[in-house]
C-alpha cells in the first residue's frame, strides 16, 4: 500500500513511510478511545405489546399506492423481484398482497 505525502501538524511534507504510519497512529489514537470490553447500556427501543401490530390494516388502496410509487430504476431486492415488475403489476397484485399483510 502506497500512501502519498501527507502533511503533519507542523506543516512540513513527510516522505518516510514509518513517519507517515506514526502520524496516522497518533491521529487515530487522538480521535478514538480504548474500549474497556463492555458495551454501553442503552435504553430499550422496543415495546412488549406486540398485539399492537395485529391492528395495522393494509388496504388494497394503500398497497397499490405504495407499489405505484416504487422507483423502477432501483436495483432488485433480496427477493430478486425488480421494482419495475411490481409497479407494472400493482393493479393485479395489490389485493392479494393486502390480504397477506
Amino acid at each position: 500500500l502506497k500512501v502519498s505525502r501527507s502533511i503533519p501538524p507542523n506543516g512540513k511534507d513527510c516522505n518516510d513511510d514509518t513517519i507517515k504510519a506514526n502520524l496516522f497512529n497518533t491521529f487515530f489514537g487522538s480521535v478514538f478511545v480504548n474500549s474497556n470490553g463492555s458495551s454501553p447500556v442503552l435504553p430499550s427501543q422496543t415495546t412488549d405489546n406486540y398485539n399492537d401490530l395485529i391492528h395495522i390494516n393494509f388496504t388494497e388502496g394503500i398497497v397499490e399506492k405504495a407499489l405505484r410509487n416504487l422507483k423502477p430504476s432501483l436495483s432488485i431486492g433480496p427477493d430478486r423481484i425488480c421494482a419495475y415488475f411490481l409497479k407494472k403489476l400493482s393493479p393485479a397484485i395489490a389485493e392479494p398482497l393486502s390480504i397477506i399483510f
